[in-house]
């Protein structure tokens, strides 16, 4: 038997997980020993301050190549393509290099006309029509699903002006009732303190951009906008004593700025209305009440 000693055991180094651990315990203390520091030490200009607020421009996303799926309105051409440009207009824009005029759209679902074959949505049937007289005009469609006339009035300064229009043609007021009645003002479409929602969403919308699986999550939440509502739910927007209620005086407003704002930036505004497939009159056209036509 040998008297030769044991060596002594060799420490095992330590591992990574511990290493990390062990070094985010490290910034911890460090981090907390500081914001200690300073609560005593100095003045915090920004203590209690709220960031800045944030307003959501309500157009569509630039560079958007979405199916609209629409087979309950035309078996026949069940799907239709619905892409935007890099300044976020519904296509087709931009039609000419060097046009006679540029007509910008304003409006909701029904200038948006997700549903509608591209060439035929009337924005492009428009330039369509007037070159044929010889005319060479841009039409750009700056709609959403859902907008009101104070997303319009937003959507006209600050994005539209800069494109420089000869014509700005707007058609809200049906959602404008529906905003109206339900909060008496237009508070859900101005500014607000951001969330920690608008982080994930924007997050959401950046990612989705770049990855398969993050934009079939984003598709499957999304709003298409493409379902046709029930006339049921929207018949109240026609019952008198409901519309005695609202503010129709806000609306006006807003109205009337868009005008004064046109004016200022040398573009002519055309006010355009329709009428509703919900309700009829002796003043109604003959083609009001239909829900859908083959060739759209």
């Amino acid at each position: 038997m040998s008297d030769t000693p044991a060596a002594p055991p060799v420490p095992r180094p330590a591992s990574f997980k511990v290493k990390l651990l062990a070094l985010g315990f490290a910034l911890f203390l460090a981090i907390a020993g500081a914001e200690i520091a300073l609560r005593f030490l100095t003045h915090n200009s920004y203590a209690g301050a709220a960031p800045d607020p944030i307003h959501k421009l309500r157009m569509q996303n630039g560079h958007r190549d979405y199916i609209a799926d629409r087979h309950e309105l035309n078996a026949e051409v069940p799907q239709v393509r619905f892409r935007t440009d890099t300044r976020s207009y519904i296509l087709p824009s931009f039609q000419y290099e060097k046009p006679d005029a540029t007509v910008a759209f304003f409006g909701g679902s029904t200038t948006e006309c997700v549903a509608v074959q591209e060439p035929l949505r009337f924005h492009a049937l428009a330039s369509e029509l007037l070159a044929k007289k010889g005319l060479k005009v841009n039409t750009l469609n700056s709609a959403k699903s859902g907008n009101t006339m104070h997303d319009s009035l937003n959507i006209l300064l600050n994005h539209v002006v800069r494109d420089k229009p000869d014509f700005a043609v707007v058609m809200n007021v049906t959602n404008d009732i529906g905003v109206l009645e339900q909060d008496l003002d237009y508070q859900s479409r101005m500014s607000r303190q951001p969330s920690w929602r608008d982080s994930v969403a924007w997050a959401i919308q950046l990612v989705s951009g770049h990855s398969y699986i993050f934009g079939a999550i984003r598709h499957a939440f999304a709003d298409s906008g493409a379902r046709q509502k029930d006339p049921s739910e929207l018949k109240w927007r026609n019952e008198p004593a409901r519309a005695e209620r609202l503010p129709i005086d806000l609306y006006e407003h807003r109205l009337r700025s868009f005008i004064h704002i046109c004016r200022s930036f040398n573009i002519v505004p055309v006010l355009m209305t329709e009428p509703l497939i919900y309700s009829t009159s002796k003043f109604s056209l003959d083609w009001a009440n239909m829900l859908s036509l083959i060739h759209i």
